[in-house]
């Protein structure tokens, strides 16, 4: 009986030592972040956004692509001013982190 007890004793051990080392293997998501996080583009004109934070690489979208188009080069976010509005745009990185 002390055998059993024993072994269920250490294969519970083991078990939580394999679930623990699990979970540091999860990546951790990260919404990216802005510097400026609010910007203003005049029609024909460009403007930039750095990204401070996030999982590269990123994906860019606008949510009205008539009003501002925004393109995105390692972690700078280009956004062409279309014409007069408001539009958001959305930087997705690979972990699935968004910001906007």
């Amino acid at each position: 009986m002390k055998s059993i007890i024993k072994n269920a004793v250490l294969l519970f051990a083991v078990a939580a030592a394999v679930f623990t080392g699990c979970k540091e293997d999860e990546e951790k998501v990260v919404n990216p972040t802005f510097s400026p996080d609010i910007v203003s583009v005049e029609e024909g004109s460009t403007t930039r956004s750095s990204i401070l934070t996030g999982t590269e690489p990123f994906i860019v979208q606008s949510s009205s692509e008539a009003i501002a188009s925004a393109s995105v080069s390692g972690k700078t976010v280009t956004i062409t001013g279309k014409t007069a509005g408001v539009a958001n745009i959305t930087v997705t990185g690979k972990d699935g982190g968004s910001g906007n």
